[in-house]
């Protein structure tokens, strides 16, 4: 409770705009279960590094954007190599 409790899960859910769904289908999200990982690891004081689930269907657009831009460029930096 030290660390999350209902209060910073609620601020956290309503990110998502998932506050107000019914508490199977908001307890199911992936934003909650990401929320639960990262308080275990908190409570361990463990460092937590995963990126959390995007909260709308365009920040998961620009970070498929972002990973493919990515895969591209590591890809031509490998052709590069055999010149």
């Amino acid at each position: 409770m030290q660390i999350g409790g209902n209060k910073a899960f609620y601020d956290f859910i309503k990110e998502y705009g998932k506050e107000r769904d019914d508490i199977k289908k908001k307890y199911d999200t992936d934003a909650a279960k990401f929320y639960r990982k990262m308080i275990c690891f908190r409570a361990r004081n463990v460092a937590y590094e995963e990126r959390a689930p995007p909260k709308n269907a365009q920040e998961a657009a620009e970070r498929a954007a972002e990973a493919t831009a990515q895969g591209a460029k590591q890809a031509w930096n490998k052709t590069t190599s055999f010149f």
